[in-house]
């Protein structure tokens, strides 16, 4: 399976932040320690909407049907907002950025084979 990034930090890959981690609790509504600590090994998207679900419901009272509510919005809103480096563009343009020579449509090609 291919890793995904979310974000670029100087050197190789292995300093960049990962885009999502699957078996994240948080997925099935629970608690996710590496999300409230911002684990920078654990998943961007997976953090994001922790945080995200958390902001919302404390928008209205708690336990109320509308922080439910609203928890599932903020929730799926994290996880959509970076969909798009799911995409092979998006990809290579990060990946193109590990060598400053290599330019976007050379890492495009370099990455579709």
């Amino acid at each position: 399976m291919s890793e995904f990034y979310a974000h670029t930090a100087p050197g190789e890959t292995a300093n960049w932040e990962l885009l999502f981690t699957g078996g994240c609790a948080a997925l099935e509504g629970g608690e996710c320690e590496a999300c409230e600590r911002l684990d920078p090994k654990h998943g961007h998207l997976n953090k994001v909407a922790w945080w995200s679900a958390k902001f919302c419901e404390r928008m209205f009272p708690s336990g109320s049907p509308e922080a439910t509510a609203a928890r599932r919005w903020g929730y799926l809103t994290g996880l959509w907002h970076d969909f798009g480096k799911f995409a092979l563009e998006c990809r290579c343009d990060l990946t193109s950025k590990l060598d400053a020579h290599r330019t976007k449509s050379q890492a495009v090609r370099w990455r579709s084979g």
